[in-house]
């Protein structure tokens, strides 16, 4: 996943419409039709784009350079987006965006800074290791609360690995490990 181009994105979406490893092209393009349903928007703009995030290959599509190429993903992201608030409560959840390739970064930049979404973003990502900081989001419509997060230490690591595991015993291997 880290490296490529919009994986964050493909794997929300992804996650979204249940796409599963092993589907094939035709059951990816039913299932984003199910969800992204074509017929609402105009020219079918929209699933073209998801369409080609997907890499399916649809030999009507125009072709468009790179940069119209992230004009119109951004475009619609949007659209999803507002489409998706507008029929409940939206939380978009981003994580580790520090693993993620820069054009992806950069959608998210702004996307935050141009759309007015009535949405909850959740961004997580490890400061300094990525060209993304909550200071770079000035949009005024969202407030921005950035929560520093630091490592467990060995004694709260061990306690966290007792509770998950429901148990005393844990294998000093895997203690060394974490």
């Amino acid at each position: 996943s880290q490296g490529v181009p919009y994986f964050p994105l493909i794997d929300l979406l992804g996650r979204a419409v249940d796409l599963r490893d092993d589907d094939s092209q035709d059951v990816v393009r039913k299932k984003l039709a199910v969800e992204l349903d074509p017929n609402l928007d105009e020219n079918n703009a929209i699933f073209q784009m998801i369409e080609r995030l997907f890499t399916l290959s649809n030999d009507k599509a125009p072709q468009i350079t790179p940069e119209s190429w992230k004009i119109k993903l951004k475009q619609a992201l949007e659209k999803i987006i507002d489409r998706q608030s507008r029929i409940g409560l939206t939380v978009v959840c981003i994580e580790d965006l520090h693993w993620a390739d820069p054009s992806t970064v950069d959608l998210f930049r702004n996307l935050l800074n141009v759309a007015d979404l009535p949405v909850f973003f959740l961004i997580s990502y490890r400061p300094g290791q990525v060209a993304f900081n909550h200071l770079q989001i000035t949009n005024p419509y969202y407030q921005v609360a950035p929560v520093q997060l630091k490592d467990l230490s060995p004694v709260e690591s061990e306690a966290l690995v007792k509770s998950l595991l429901q148990s005393e015993d844990v294998p000093p291997v895997l203690l060394s490990f974490i």
